[in-house]
């Protein structure tokens, strides 16, 4: 009766994902011991700049 073209569709997923999700958790316990308060905070710094410098660029 009604069309649902419009509904979005659901996702399914992909058969990467539990291997991209497992790499990105191998990686992230390498880095770990790397990434202390002073570099999160740095990276934060960089970040926040990146975002400004976009936010700029829209303008």
């Amino acid at each position: 009766m009604y069309s649902t073209d419009f509904l979005p569709k659901k996702k399914t997923g992909n058969a990467k994902d539990p291997l991209f999700e497992g790499a990105v958790t191998l990686l992230a316990r390498l880095i770990a011991p790397v990434m202390t308060d002073a570099a999160i905070t740095d990276l934060s710094l960089i970040d926040s700049i990146l975002i400004f410098c976009v936010g700029v660029n829209l303008v």
